[in-house]
């Protein structure tokens, strides 16, 4: 269920915009708006963002539009995870169902060929066309280690 208060701020037609998705709730709506913030700070391109939650508010919702009203660029959907999830994960506690919700992008989005994934707590320090235009072609996912405080003599199992 996609949330009623979405912001297009720029017409285009979903197949030229990139699609990110992030996931959610309350507690990491700052780092949401963060992550729009640095991706739209650095790409021209339309983006739509689709933010997974598990009922934030609409005050957090507005928050992160709000701070991000300085650009154009963007179409920015709320979706409403637990419908489809709590039915699966009915006695989730601790991470909560919003922490699955990336595993059902695929039958979320099921037109989208082709979607970037980002938890709320990346900076992008360029620009996200890039990551989305590399050759997929006999692939089903893509990923980026986490390298952040990594000794490059070190194996990454040690780093925590």
């Amino acid at each position: 269920m996609i949330h009623a208060l979405s912001a297009r701020k720029k017409k285009s037609s979903d197949s030229e915009a990139i699609p990110v998705i992030l996931a959610s709730d309350d507690n990491y709506a700052v780092g949401v708006a963060t992550t729009v913030y640095s991706i739209l700070k650095k790409t021209r391109a339309t983006i739509h963002f689709f933010v997974l939650h598990n009922g934030m508010s609409i005050s957090h919702m507005r928050r992160i539009r709000k701070s991000n009203s300085m650009f154009r660029n963007f179409i920015l959907e709320f979706v409403d995870v637990r419908p489809c999830l709590l039915e699966r994960f009915p006695n989730v506690d601790y991470y909560g169902v919003v922490a699955f919700a990336r595993y059902f992008i695929p039958d979320l989005f099921p037109r989208l060929q082709k979607v970037i994934y980002t938890d709320v707590d990346v900076i992008f320090n360029g620009d996200i066309r890039e990551y989305y235009d590399i050759g997929m072609d006999g692939y089903g996912v893509a990923a980026s280690l986490d390298e952040i405080g990594a000794d490059p003599e070190m194996p990454y199992s040690y780093i925590y």
